[in-house]
């Protein structure tokens, strides 16, 4: 997209796009998944992480958040163990 030359038409534009990103229903998992598929696919295509690099991360996320996971779950068990729940 190229930008006006003219301030006022380039104004314009900002507002109407910083409109249609209010639009956006950001709680909708569909959108999320679509935004991060964009990132990667564009991180990617552009040489920015190579898929070794993007492979590791995926499997450092995966692993961090089974950790998570993990931990919310005793967090929740030993909630439960003190009200008697």
């Amino acid at each position: 997209m190229e930008l006006p030359d003219n301030t006022f038409e380039r104004d314009k534009l900002f507002n109407d796009l910083a409109k249609d990103l209010f639009k956006i229903d950001f709680e909708n998992t569909e959108f999320h998944f679509v935004m991060l598929s964009s990132l990667i696919s564009l991180l990617l295509d552009k040489g920015i992480i190579s898929e070794e690099e993007f492979a590791k991360s995926t499997e450092e996320t995966g692993a961090a958040f089974k950790l998570f996971k993990y931990r919310n779950s005793l967090q929740k068990s030993d909630q439960n163990e003190n009200t008697g729940v």
